[in-house]
């Protein structure tokens, strides 16, 4: 007796649901490389700072007191440089922290996740149990999200960029500037002096000593001031520019802020003795005497009195000098 094989249906569910997700975005490594460059453009700046504030500008660049310049002194106004050392070393402070935290950031790992879903259904099927399941499904899941890979992803130009930029400042502090004061050409074209013709004698009054541009200057606004002035014997450290062979322009540049709002202040200086206003120098190892040269540091010793530029109608401030009243610094 034939028996037909008694068909059983098996209906296996498998429901594999894999779920795979990996993201290739490389905003992450961006992240850190623009972090890493501003880390160490800060802490450059930082450094710059402190040694602007130590460093000479150069041999020769001094202060009217004769004392040398730093790179800070070329630039800003005393009254700034305590203010930029602090904040040099808050940076420097900050850049420290900074660096550490991305450190530690970065050490932390990533995280890479996966999602398995297995669904089994368990089939009691007893010896003879005829079972209603005319398919065998498997349902097998996998998704997989490997995100957008865009050439965006891989640009850092933008990122060096701004790191030229940024690093302008330090890139000429490297070059060894600020690495002195107005060139002699600079100097000669914002200094104009004011040649006067003969002056009347005036009595002598007190000496007064050492005493600066700016008093001389406000002097000259008022005739009650220039009343008090006149005939007083004073002192000015300043700088030579030739006018004639007997006349000299000394000058000061008055620095309010920092250097790009420099200003000069003048007062022109009358000699009877030509030679008062040359140097000796040795060549050759012999003794020889040689003009005094634009822009050099000089101290000046003379009387005030005040004259009128019959041009502008300014009232110009003169000092008659008399022999050994230039002296060279």
């Amino acid at each position: 007796m034939d028996h037909a094989p008694e068909m059983h249906g098996h209906s296996h569910g498998h429901d594999h649901g894999h779920s795979h997700d990996h993201d290739h975005h490389h905003g992450g490594s961006d992240y850190y490389l623009q972090q890493l460059l501003t880390i160490f453009i800060c802490g450059a700046f930082g450094v710059v700072g402190i040694l602007m504030y130590f460093v000479p500008a150069g041999q020769g660049v001094t202060d009217d007191a004769g004392n040398p310049l730093s790179k800070l002194g070329v630039l800003l106004v005393p009254g700034f440089h305590p203010w930029v050392m602090a904040g040099s070393l808050l940076l420097l402070a900050v850049t420290i922290i900074r660096g550490v935290s991305l450190w530690r950031s970065a050490g932390a790992g990533h995280d890479h996740h996966h999602d398995h879903g297995h669904h089994h259904h368990d089939l009691d099927h007893k010896p003879g149990e005829k079972c209603d399941h005319p398919s065998h499904a498997h349902d097998h899941n996998h998704g997989h999200d490997h995100g957008d890979h865009s050439a965006d992803d891989h640009n850092h130009g933008n990122i060096y960029w701004r790191v030229v930029v940024l690093l302008f400042p330090v890139v000429i502090y490297l070059m060894g500037l600020p690495n002195g004061t107005f060139s002699k050409e600079y100097q000669s074209k914002l200094v104009r002096g004011h040649e006067v013709g003969e002056l009347s004698e005036v009595a002598d009054k007190k000496s007064t000593g050492d005493v600066g541009f700016e008093t001389l200057a406000a002097g000259a606004l008022s005739p009650e001031s220039r009343e008090i002035f006149t005939g007083q014997t004073v002192t000015l450290n300043g700088q030579f520019k030739p006018l004639s062979p007997t006349q000299f322009t000394l000058f000061f540049f008055k620095m309010t802020c920092c250097a790009a709002d420099q200003v000069p202040l003048k007062a022109t200086c009358v000699v009877k003795d030509p030679t008062a206003l040359q140097e000796v120098v040795v060549e050759g190892g012999k003794p020889v005497q040689r003009p005094l040269q634009m822009g050099q540091k000089v101290r000046v010793t003379g009387k005030v009195q005040f004259t009128q530029d019959s041009s502008t109608g300014e009232w110009v401030t003169v000092l008659r000098v008399d022999k050994g009243g230039v002296q060279k610094r």
